[in-house]
């Protein structure tokens, strides 16, 4: 008999058998008064011992659940709630078998608010207009759990190897603690730090403009943010944790954190201090919390090493010394006044010495390369965020984004090689001496003006961004490369070359969305932009009279500039119309 037939039967088996594992508990939600359907309520299954949620579903647009779960072979309620309406609760003593539970009517509360919560009984997830809320303790952890631990519990909820955050399938882009940045909008120290003991929900919406907030308008992103509200009794004090280690050969490793809570002020302190070629902290911790940006800031590789405005610190290559500092603030200083700022220094400094002696086997004859290197690299980075954010009134809002950082990297390396034939006889010798010194500086500002009018959907918009960097790169290399068989020529430098780059970019964004009718919308905008690039590089070889660096070397100078204007306007039109169908 063939093996694929043995195996498609095998498959056949296995999957009957786990479908007859499988329990089906279906039924359809109404309203009692006017028997409609009813969307989105949250129909689930809860331990009658001790409360803990086991599943749960939400209703369709038909109103209708349908569980897929193992057998329970313990008492359980089946519990449905939806805002404003009482709760349903049915007990059943094991769930063995298929159950169809047909029509199950939920009653209007006499005294609607727009959400009635009983307590102990406020069910694991809800949707409120345009918001999944999870209720954090309807989910058992350990009592030493951290937040990302309790994402992990989340149905919906996905995070991967890298530390990528997705809510039904849309990647997170932003996490708050109470509305506001722990110490970046799209950082995670949050989770792997914060207890999920003081959690009370986690509430989930689509990623929205300060424009959009303001408006009310639907998101345009395709991104998820989540927020973290934290009880009241439990929104002060101090917390944090500490990690020291050390070992042989004077090798040791420590971090710490620390956060003081006070309402809405919130302080914390992150530091880490090793010479294990370790950040201190985890890359998602780092490269998503402390960099402010993700295009000039932190970026992490396979090698274990991380970047910083373009440098790279650590990645196993020699020994690597690194200093790791941050302080996040945020506070409500006054009413209609938030504030949000954090501050970064990454430093390292690498000793590198490398000896290889290596015979490489050929059909037309072995030769042996010999070489030995010595380097040295000295690193640092300072990044300063800020957010400010005045509301006018529930209509406006004035928003100030600056960002600054400053990165600096210098290293120097010695190194020399040389490879022989079969008889020990030189093939060729080189030897190099090179430095290299990257100084960096960028400043970027974001200006955002938002104002929604009396009308719905009528608003106007203005903002105005400045990206504005220079880079400026000292290189010196003093090589030789000498050839005593064969007929290449020998290849000898001694050089300079100076760089320096400058880019200045300005933005200007103007919007007005004017609505017609119930569903139509026109909006109007304009975008203005002014960049201008430019490099510029000298060289110069050595001059043996003068022993200055004097002699220019018109082939590797040259200077590049360029400008760019643009207008564009926008005209466009948009209609939103809800269509339900009953059926």
């Amino acid at each position: 008999m063939p093996k694929s037939f043995l195996l498609l039967c095998f498959a056949l088996v296995s999957t009957f058998a786990f479908a007859q594992k499988t329990i089906s508990l279906k039924g359809k939600v109404l309203d009692a008064n006017t028997k409609l359907p009813i969307e989105s309520a949250t129909v689930y299954l809860s331990s009658v011992k001790d409360s803990a949620v086991v599943d749960y579903t939400i209703t369709n647009k038909l109103g209708g659940f349908d569980f897929r779960i193992k057998k329970i072979n313990q008492p359980v309620f089946l519990k449905v709630s939806y805002i404003s309406y009482g709760e349903s609760k049915i007990q059943l003593p094991s769930v063995t078998e298929d159950k169809d539970f047909g029509n199950i009517e939920l009653k209007e509360a006499v005294n609607s608010l727009d959400e009635v919560v009983i307590k102990n009984e406020t069910p694991p997830i809800r949707i409120k207009k345009d918001t999944l809320e999870f209720n954090a303790s309807s989910f058992k952890l350990r009592p030493d759990a951290n937040v990302e631990t309790l994402l992990k519990q989340l149905p919906g909820v996905e995070i991967d190897a890298e530390g990528k955050i997705t809510v039904n399938g849309k990647e997170v882009n932003q996490i708050l603690v109470n509305g506001k940045p722990f110490f970046d909008k799209d950082g995670k120290i949050a989770l792997q730090n914060l207890p999920s003991d003081i959690i009370n929900k986690v509430q989930v919406t689509d990623t929205k403009t300060k424009k959009e907030e303001i408006t009310g308008q639907a998101a345009s992103s395709n991104n998820a943010s989540i927020n973290l509200t934290i009880d009241e009794d439990k929104n002060k004090g101090f917390f944090g944790k500490f990690m020291a280690g050390g070992g042989t050969d004077e090798r040791y490793e420590s971090s710490a954190l620390v956060n003081y809570f006070k309402n809405k002020r919130k302080i914390s302190v992150l530091a880490s201090s090793n010479n294990i070629n370790a950040t201190g902290f985890s890359m998602d911790e780092i490269y998503d919390n402390m960099s402010g940006s993700r295009n000039n800031s932190f970026y992490s590789s396979s090698d274990g090493s991380f970047g910083l405005n373009g440098m790279r610190f650590g990645g196993n290559k020699g020994i690597t010394h690194s200093n790791l500092i941050g302080i996040n603030y945020s506070d409500e200083p006054f009413k209609e006044f938030s504030t949000a700022a954090s501050y970064f220094f990454a430093g390292a400094d690498t000793t590198n010495k490398n000896k290889t002696n290596q015979i490489n086997f050929l059909p037309d004859g072995n030769f042996t390369t010999n070489s030995e290197s010595d380097s040295k690299e000295d690193k640092y980075s300072h990044n300063l965020n800020m957010e400010l954010e005045y509301k006018i009134d529930s209509t406006a809002s004035f928003v100030i984004v600056p960002k600054f950082a400053k990165s600096n990297s210098q290293s120097a390396s010695n190194s020399f090689e040389e490879s022989l034939d079969e008889s020990n006889q030189l093939l060729n010798e080189s030897t190099s001496f090179v430095t290299n010194e990257n100084d960096r500086q960028s400043f970027n500002n974001r200006i955002d003006f938002n104002k929604a009018f009396k009308r719905k959907k009528r608003n106007i918009s203005a903002a105005f961004e400045n990206e504005n960097t220079k880079t400026e790169i000292k290189n010196l290399t003093n090589s030789s490369t000498i050839f005593y068989q064969g007929s290449n020529p020998d290849d000898i430098r001694n050089q300079i070359k100076n760089t320096r780059n400058i880019t200045d970019k300005y933005t200007t964004e103007l919007q007005y969305t004017e609505p017609i009718g119930d569903s139509i919308t026109i909006n109007v905008a304009a975008t203005i932009e002014n960049e201008r690039n430019a490099e510029d590089r000298k060289a110069f070889d050595f001059d043996l009279g003068s022993g200055t660096y004097t002699i220019a070397n018109d082939f590797l100078t040259n200077y590049l500039t360029s400008t760019r204007n643009t207008i564009t306007p926008t005209a466009g039109l948009s209609i939103e119309k809800r269509l339900t169908v009953y059926i």
